[in-house]
C-alpha cells in the first residue's frame, strides 16, 4: 500500500492518551477500538518476554481493525509494566 497525505489513519484503540499524542503531532485520524480480548492474549503469550507480549497485543489490535479497512493505515499500540518478574495490569479506578 502506498501511503500518501490522503491515506486514512486509524487508531485501533480507545486510549485517550494515545489519541492525545496523535493530536499533539497534528495527525488527523479515526478511532476504532479493536475489541481484542487482552486477557486471553496475555495468557496465551505469557511465555514471551514482556516486550514481545506488548508487540503481540499491538499487532492483534491493528490486524483486527485493518482487515475491514484495507486502504487505511492502522495503528495498533500497547504497553505493559513490570517490576522484576511481576507484570502489573491496568490500574483500577480510585475514588
Amino acid at each position: 500500500m502506498a501511503v500518501t497525505c490522503h491515506t486514512q489513519l486509524i487508531l485501533a484503540s480507545g486510549s485517550l492518551i494515545r489519541q492525545q499524542m496523535l493530536k499533539e503531532v497534528g495527525l488527523r485520524f479515526s478511532v476504532l477500538p479493536s475489541g481484542v480480548d487482552e486477557d486471553i492474549l496475555k495468557t496465551t503469550n505469557k511465555h514471551l518476554s514482556i516486550g514481545e507480549q506488548a508487540v503481540k497485543l499491538a499487532e492483534a489490535k491493528a490486524l483486527s481493525v485493518s482487515g475491514a479497512h484495507p486502504d487505511a493505515l492502522t495503528i495498533g499500540a500497547d504497553q505493559m509494566c513490570s517490576l522484576g518478574d511481576e507484570i502489573f495490569d491496568k490500574p483500577g479506578k480510585y475514588e
